[in-house]
């Protein structure tokens, strides 16, 4: 097992599971007892995680659904600055079964805007899905009416195109659904009215791991970046180095302790977890005293 920390970390929470949503009696645990281990799918080892808040620069949360955590992080915030990267996109129930009414998510973003900054807010418009449930003219819409409920409470959103992984397809053909492929130039010229939509409510549109508009109205997105960090009052250090998850990723280093294949959700575009069955079964059997997820 690798147990070499060099240098506080920040700690990302987590893109592979939405731990504030499902696994915070877990997260709390770890955090009292200043440590974890994650496993890593590429070398095939366990990693031990300092946790404790000397060796934590900040903690970035990601969720669907803050529920669980919100009444924990008053004492969170004592120890570890942080920011919450909430997606709300209004996708009907087809397409996340059993996502929270968005309007419930917007009342969450309020409440840590109003309790912290909208600094610590970041929405995620993501993944932007075209289907004939979803079709093309009906995300303006749903963008604005997000957006105005949202203004004020985050000054960035992050928005994607849906990666037609294998796994992603087999699903909505199960549905009797299939992606509508959506030409660049389109992409562009939705991205660009969003970013208008967006900027009227002072909120700046980002594009994640996606080509954004030529002309350089609408930045590359950094889930994981230092000045948003800075802003929350992530703890001094060296400066963090860019680390992309995958192609055009702006992110920088962090460190994720969440597990793949075991958020029960059920997104039917999650990457991150190969069958709803499998997530189901762990998350009955999961031990909140377990020093790892997965």
């Amino acid at each position: 097992m690798d147990t070499h920390q060099p240098e506080p970390r920040v700690i990302s929470a987590s893109r592979r599971t939405d731990i504030p949503a499902h696994y915070t009696p877990w997260l709390l645990r770890r955090l009292r007892e200043g440590r974890c281990r994650y496993f890593h799918v590429f070398d095939r080892q366990w990693h031990e995680v300092d946790l404790r808040p000397e060796a934590v620069r900040a903690i970035v949360f990601w969720s669907k659904n803050l529920g669980p955590l919100l009444p924990h992080l008053d004492g969170i915030a004592g120890d570890y600055p942080f920011t919450c990267h909430l997606t709300i996109t209004g996708h009907p129930p087809l397409l996340e079964p059993t996502a929270q009414p968005p309007e419930e998510t917007v009342r969450q973003a309020r409440e840590v805007a109003r309790r912290y900054s909208p600094h610590h807010v970041l929405w995620r418009f993501d993944p932007i899905v075209i289907t004939d449930a979803t079709p093309l003219h009906g995300v303006v819409e749903r963008f604005t009416r997000l957006a105005d409920a949202l203004a004020g409470a985050t000054r960035s959103c992050s928005y994607s195109f849906v990666q037609e992984y294998r796994k992603v397809n087999a699903r909505l053909s199960a549905l009797g659904m299939a992606f509508e492929e959506i030409p660049l130039d389109t992409q562009h010229e939705l991205a660009l009215e969003l970013a208008e939509i967006a900027q009227q409510r002072e909120i700046e549109l980002r594009a994640c791991c996606v080509p954004a508009p030529p002309g350089g109205r609408i930045p590359q997105a950094r889930c994981i970046d230092p000045k948003v960090l800075a802003a929350v009052g992530m703890k001094p250090g060296p400066d963090l180095k860019r680390t992309a998850t995958r192609q055009g990723c702006g992110c920088y280093r962090s460190v994720d302790i969440g597990a793949y294949d075991t958020c029960p959700s059920g997104c039917v575009f999650c990457y991150a977890t190969r069958g709803l069955d499998r997530a189901q079964r762990y998350r009955q059997i999961h031990d909140p005293a377990a020093d790892s997820l997965g």
